[in-house]
């Protein structure tokens, strides 16, 4: 089999170069990036991982149709009658300017849906055996991964958490002190896992011997994750929701994760209005998408947030009539805007990870997974961090544990792929939390409205409003900004922060590929052919 043209984007130099080698072997897009992402969960282990969840977009070439795979973390507890376990606790995390509560524990961990729908991807859409495809993982695993200079301002970050344990202190920390760039990083279990994955597929992750290790670790700790959490989740396939945008298609996740359909609604608000009549970086600008956000944030509030789980919700909630109506609410916001948003607290960090692929058959990959922060825990014999997505606020707006068991968590996370004339045009994600669907929608207008080339719509300053307030990347006319002060309270950073996400973005006209990789979280782009 030949080489596949194509082009790839993500968070990690080796996460692409995995997907490029499966492109130059002959597979196809859906190939590159499930090996990317197989390969993600090592070298980019402190932000996804086998244990954690994630959502798939994908536009198959060969039969003309759009897929959306939502293999995102399920609450656990089937089979307990009601009982309750609890090993749940916060845990203190220092970035520098703000120290932030997050929860960790075995009370914490969510059932993961990262294998299972890695293969059930791969099933539907690969065209490479499953064995070459997690061949690069499989080489990462054994070899170790030399820790950069992201993955040591994260690990630094999160080390209360990947170090409460021992078992993490054994695989995070050197000399007393967590690992350093250049150090060599290697989970000494997960080979095995991993290559045992590719001989014997998902069902030994969640039914067979690998299962079997996980719930005899997680029971002895009073986890509430049971055999039947594992033995009963499955990979849902969704409708992706799909909207038009200026002669564009954007398909994105649905409901009930909560991401695509915010970014939807912002862009069906501006596409009424001429954006380009304000220069990027204008104070003009800036007030109109500070303005688009908050009116953004407050219909969130207001209509979709506590209905997310109800049949037709995305339906209404981007209804030409109401949206009519908050047009005219942005029309008055534009002159005058109150503290507005729906969450009280924002997640920092926005521990999560993209991978975009788009090959010459016009075949399209958009996948974004993620593990949380991770509960902190590594289970011996399997070498994987179990998400604790049970634990983080942005997931469970209503407090913790308030699902019952088997409800699939709701999540910001929206892989994207952007179309003309039916043909994938734009493939892009991000990770980042509350931010992440910003961030995205802010690289869109980029790239459509002000026709920006990919490097430029990825890596040039975003901005993002909540809570009243806007901070804001440099790139900005400062001084012109500035009489905005007494609209919004102003932050300006200093450079630009993973704060504001990490978009990875490919781009197909014809036969010309590009992309670009988000230099606030280490990003790569590799062309093939």
């Amino acid at each position: 089999m030949g080489r596949t043209k194509g082009a790839v984007a993500s968070g990690h130099e080796l996460t692409s170069r995995a997907a490029a080698q499966i492109l130059e072997a002959g597979g196809n897009a859906f190939d590159a990036a499930i090996a990317g992402c197989f390969a993600s969960c090592i070298a980019e282990c402190t932000l996804t991982s086998l244990g954690g969840g994630g959502f798939m977009t994908a536009y198959s070439g060969a039969d003309d149709k759009d897929y959306l795979f939502d293999f995102f973390v399920n609450v656990p507890g089937l089979g307990l009658g009601g009982q309750t376990r609890r090993d749940f606790f916060p845990v203190d995390v220092d970035f520098g300017t703000v120290t932030q509560q997050f929860h960790i524990g075995f009370s914490s961990c969510a059932v993961p849906g990262n294998v299972a729908g890695l293969f059930y991807a791969h099933k539907r859409l690969g065209s490479l055996p499953i064995k070459e495809v997690m061949a690069p993982a499989i080489r990462y695993a054994k070899e170790g991964v030399v820790i950069n200079q992201m993955q040591e301002r994260i690990l630094n970050i999160l080390e209360p958490i990947f170090t409460y344990y021992r078992e993490g202190k054994a695989v995070f920390t050197k000399n007393g002190g967590t690992l350093l760039r250049g150090d060599l990083l290697r989970f000494n279990d997960l080979p095995d896992t991993l290559e045992r994955l590719a001989r014997c597929g998902a069902d030994d992750f969640y039914t067979g011997d690998i299962a079997k290790k996980i719930l005899r670790s997680l029971s002895e700790c009073g986890a509430a994750i049971t055999g039947r959490d594992l033995a009963e989740y499955k990979v849902i396939q969704r409708e992706p929701l799909d909207i038009t945008y200026r002669g564009h298609t954007i398909i994105t996740n649905p409901p009930p994760s909560s991401g695509g359909c915010l970014i939807c609604y912002t862009l069906k608000l501006l596409e009424r209005i001429d954006i380009t009549k304000y220069a990027f970086g204008s104070k003009g600008y800036v007030d109109l998408m500070a303005s688009v956000m908050a009116v953004t944030n407050n219909a969130r509030g207001r209509h979709f947030d506590t209905r997310i789980f109800e049949e037709g919700v995305a339906k209404e909630f981007l209804s030409y009539e109401k949206l009519g109506k908050v047009f005219l609410e942005l029309q008055s916001i534009l002159n005058c805007t109150d503290e507005c948003g729906f969450d009280d607290k924002v997640n920092n960090l926005g521990s999560t990870t993209h991978i975009s692929v788009v090959d010459e058959h016009n075949n399209a990959a958009s996948i974004t997974t993620s593990n949380g922060e991770g509960c902190g825990y590594i289970i011996p014999g399997v070498g994987v961090m179990l998400n604790n997505m049970l634990g983080e606020e942005d997931l469970n707006p209503h407090g913790f544990h308030q699902h019952s068991p088997g409800v699939r968590l709701s999540s910001m996370m929206s892989p994207t792929i952007v179309k003309r004339g039916g043909i994938p045009e734009l493939i892009l994600g991000s990770g980042g939390s509350n931010r992440l669907r910003t961030a995205i929608m802010q690289c869109i207008v980029k790239s459509l409205d002000y026709r920006m080339p990919i490097d430029d719509a990825i890596n040039s300053g975003r901005l993002h409003y909540e809570l009243g307030r806007l901070d804001m990347e440099p790139g900005y006319a400062t001084g012109e900004i500035n009489a905005l002060k007494g609209k919004f309270d102003l932050t300006f950073w200093e450079e630009t922060n993973m704060f504001f996400g990490g978009a990875h973005a490919v781009t197909k006209s014809g036969d010309k590929m590009s992309g670009a990789g988000d230099k606030r979280r280490g990003g790569h782009y590799i062309k093939v052919g």
